[in-house]
């Protein structure tokens, strides 16, 4: 008995790859059917997407969430933590802390991310420090001062 010439392989393999891409193609479709008939239905109870008109919050949102939670934070600190509510990267976290110190949000001293203090309004409407200067304060930091790597 001869063998079949590649030629023939070939075409009998694509012939084979084209069946099961029309089979895959019709699971999908029904997969498809079946997620938007679950969406029209109020979208299932276990899924961890936000519901529609819901936004997900920032890196930004979840690190200031964070530092107010635990205080102040080494760079990995923060990402555990982060990392225990949204999946992101070092690179992510390193990237929003900076952007976050440079719009005032965030301080960094030394090693330690905190946030940074806001003044409140008192009665009179004299604004006020939120926190009484002691063991509680953090410095600023300079704006001099070398901006060490991250996660160095």
């Amino acid at each position: 008995m001869a063998r079949p010439s590649y030629a023939v392989r070939i075409r009998s393999r694509i012939a084979e790859l084209e069946a099961l891409i029309l089979q895959m193609q019709a699971e999908l479709d029904e997969l498809r059917v079946a997620e938007r008939v679950i969406e029209r239905l109020g979208g299932d109870d276990d899924d961890e997407t936000p519901a529609r008109g819901q936004r997900s919050r920032t890196i930004g949102e979840l690190i200031v969430e964070v530092l107010g939670l635990h205080g102040p934070l080494e760079s990995k600190g923060v990402l555990e933590l982060v990392r225990d509510r949204q999946d992101t990267t070092a690179n992510t976290i390193s990237t929003t802390l900076s952007r976050l110190k440079d719009s005032g949000q965030v301080l960094l001293d030394g090693r330690m991310w905190s946030l940074a203090q806001k003044e409140e309004a008192s009665p009179d409407g004299n604004p006020k420090e939120a926190i009484e200067p002691g063991e509680n304060e953090v410095s600023p930091v300079s704006a001099d001062a070398p901006d060490e790597g991250v996660f160095s």
